[in-house]
């Protein structure tokens, strides 16, 4: 495609800044922009209300999700149809006198209540339905707001040109729940949200693999349903089998007795702070795997930065997290009834085997250059939207 299109990017956050959203609505705009599509930013969002709804909308929340969430489950703002409908007209106001090609927004609920004749595209990693009593924080909730999110994720794929989901888990979730239309899905991944690409990666590779100690990273800020204490079982047998082995952790440190010599706990690491983004990306580039076997995700953007390392990925079979670690491409997929022994017993087997690793690790580099990069699933999503509409 040859065609350079007018985007009007839609979103409540400000696009510009690579931190809101764990930087996904910036990686996506960075990518647009480097295929030479012109980018109109329609948001950040005010998402202040008359005083009187603020005041009544405060007292509500405050009975349900503080005195009464056991009973009832708790209310989720977000999901409102007149907190959605508020940012529907701000969004209206910006895009009058605009003459784009289409409306994209990284998000379903942005776009729910928009009113215009422009295409929109979307492109999420899950739908509300898949949410719902899957992530702890999305457990418990009122009807009220289950109610409205599954409304607002309905509107959303009804006035969508082209819904891109990363997975086939939400796109079914779309098709079968919501009865969306087939024809406009698309699956599209995501990429790495690294601010430069590793250089030199084969070379690291070779140089990783003559190492003595055998080093897994795991990052995780939220540690149980990371799967921390699996990495942690899991890290201890391969030291029991007798492996020179390290564990380093990034994010939620656990409350621990006795740490074992063997753990590295080195915080909560921020991509905005130089120094601490440096420290991420040593780990990434002298570890030997990568292990998050969450008990729920989307996607996870963490298994696309290991691979831009050339870093194996080893995660559980759960949520979209098959699009982006494919079995003994970028990594090993378990089952999550797997137990931490099944799992040490395979890398062990594997990084007994240096050739075996060193061509895990080769694939898992191949896996970010041909699909874990936002460049090549920006341009999928450009081109998903022009064979639509013949550009």
């Amino acid at each position: 495609m040859t065609t350079k299109l007018k985007i009007a990017f839609v979103c409540e956050y400000d696009i510009k800044d690579p931190f809101q959203r764990s930087g996904v609505p910036y990686f996506i705009a960075e990518g647009f922009k480097k295929l030479g599509h012109e980018l109109i930013q329609i948001g950040p969002f005010d998402n202040k209300r008359k005083l009187y709804h603020r005041i009544w909308n405060g007292i509500l929340v405050f009975i349900f999700n503080k005195l009464l969430r056991n009973k009832f489950g708790s209310i989720h703002n977000l999901w409102s149809k007149e907190f959605l409908q508020n940012y529907a007209n701000q969004a209206e106001q910006q895009l009058k006198g605009l003459k784009v090609d289409l409306i994209f927004s990284p998000e379903s609920h942005t776009i729910a209540y928009l009113n215009t004749q422009i295409p929109i595209v979307f492109w999420r990693d899950s739908t509300f339905e898949n949410l719902l009593d899957y992530y702890p924080e999305f457990s418990n909730i009122h009807p009220i707001s289950v109610r409205q999110g599954h409304e607002a994720e309905k509107n959303a794929l009804n006035r969508a040109a082209l819904a891109v989901y990363t997975s086939e888990w939400a796109a079914m979730s779309a098709i079968e729940f919501y009865r969306a239309d087939p024809n406009k899905m698309a699956l599209v991944g995501r990429g790495a949200n690294l601010f430069e690409e590793p250089k030199n990666v084969e070379e690291l590779i070779v140089k990783r693999s003559t190492l003595e100690t055998l080093k897994i990273l795991f990052i995780g800020a939220n540690w149980n349903r990371k799967g921390g204490d699996k990495v942690f079982e899991t890290v201890g047998l391969l030291y029991e089998k007798g492996f020179k082995v390290e564990m380093h952790a990034i994010g939620e440190k656990p409350e621990m007795t006795n740490s074992p010599k063997w753990l590295f706990h080195h915080g909560y690491l921020k991509k905005s702070e130089k120094a601490e983004y440096e420290q991420i990306k040593k780990l990434y580039a002298d570890s030997h795997f990568f292990m998050m076997p969450s008990l729920a995700e989307n996607f996870g953007i963490v298994y696309a930065e290991a691979s831009a390392y050339g870093l194996p990925c080893i995660a559980s079979k759960t949520g979209g997290v098959s699009a982006a670690v494919k079995h003994l491409a970028n990594g090993l997929l378990f089952e999550p009834s797997s137990p931490p022994k099944e799992i040490a017993d395979t890398i062990g087997r594997i990084w007994s085997n240096k050739s075996s690793y060193v061509d895990l690790c080769q694939k898992a580099r191949l896996e970010y250059e041909t699909r874990l990069n936002w460049e090549t699933n920006c341009r999928i999503v450009i081109q998903q939207f022009a064979d639509k509409y013949h550009l």
